[in-house]
């Protein structure tokens, strides 16, 4: 396929491949909307689930505070505050990735410790990689994959770039932080194993926080809204296109500007 600018989202490659039909450029964004605004309600949760242990606020209003800081961050820049938020937050998310990891894996004993105090069925490896059973896997697969694949937040990305080298260097860098991230949820969630082996998997962060010495409390707390406030930027304003371009504007008032870019 050409490389066209033009070419935002997933409406957008059908209608190259198959010309304008309404109701399908319709179907097309409506299956495609699904995956940013499942992913926006997730990440006000776990926000929400997080730091009720630390405010002591309900998960309710702590759901509503974040979603109004999250739409505050896309509405007045849209696609270019989305951007540079999530390249400054990004790179201190690395450095405090290593700090946190470092800290959880020296009060945890040290990886051996770690290691031994882990149940052997879900640290072995490979086996230990579908402990959580097939079918669990199994629905993982069939929900993340076509998820990223087919979710306007990557195409919008990638186009509005313009240069498909440069393009190509993002989307390596993107696969080694992607890489990253899992190895660090897993030392992450290692450690806190070791250290409260009864604690139930959705609290750990949330324990975990209010372990901590205030110092590194704070860069921890950082590191998780800044984790999910530009994933949620991200999906907003990526939902916020869908819904203006490919849907308003594709298929009442064709001709209009997208005022959500």
């Amino acid at each position: 396929m050409e490389f066209l600018p033009a070419v935002r989202s997933i409406p957008d490659i059908f209608e190259k491949l198959y010309g304008k039909n309404k109701f399908l450029a319709l179907l097309a964004a409506l299956m495609t909307i699904v995956i940013p605004i499942g992913t926006t309600c997730s990440q006000l949760l776990a926000f929400a689930k997080i730091y009720t242990a630390i405010t002591g606020l309900p998960v309710s209003v702590l759901v509503i505070i974040f979603a109004i800081v999250a739409f505050l961050l896309v509405l007045p820049g849209g696609l270019k505050s989305v951007a540079w938020t999530d390249a400054i937050m990004g790179c201190l998310m690395l450095v405090f990735s290593f700090l946190t990891a470092f800290y959880a894996l020296h009060t945890a004993g040290g990886w051996s410790a770690v290691v031994a105090a882990m149940p052997a069925d879900k640290i072995a490896f490979p086996s230990g990689m579908v402990s959580v059973g097939w079918f669990t896997v199994w629905l993982w697969m069939f929900s993340a994959l076509p998820g990223s694949l087919t979710t306007p937040m990557y195409y919008q990305r990638v186009f509005a770039i313009g240069d498909p080298k440069a393009a190509r260097k993002s989307l390596l860098l993107a696969a080694i932080v992607s890489f990253t991230a899992i190895l660090w949820s897993a030392v992450m969630g290692f450690s806190i194993h070791a250290l409260n082996p009864d604690l139930a998997s959705e609290n750990a962060t949330g324990w975990y926080i209010t372990q901590l010495p205030l110092a590194l409390m704070v860069v921890f707390a950082t590191l998780i809204t800044t984790t999910i406030l530009t994933t949620t930027s991200s999906t907003v304003q990526t939902a916020c296109v869908t819904v203006s371009k490919d849907i308003y504007q594709k298929l009442s008032i064709s001709g209009r500007n997208d005022n959500c870019l």
